[in-house]
């Protein structure tokens, strides 16, 4: 077994597509760093992430937006 020493191992961090300018932008981050969309949308009552464009929380239901 071969050790690949800490200093050059690399972190991948997980990459998503911003739905309005089509950017990566690192996942969890709450607005693309290039057009400034939002890109979480987390309910006020819960704190649940939920998709893009919902109109309602899919864990309780409270009326997102």
């Amino acid at each position: 077994m071969v050790e690949i020493p800490a200093a050059t191992q690399s972190t991948v961090v997980e990459q998503i597509i911003c739905p309005s300018c089509k950017n990566s932008v690192a996942k969890g981050s709450n607005f693309c760093n290039n057009c400034g969309a939002k890109l979480q949308f987390i309910c006020s009552k819960c704190g649940n992430n939920n998709p893009e464009n919902s109109k309602f929380c899919n864990s309780c239901g409270f009326t997102l937006g």
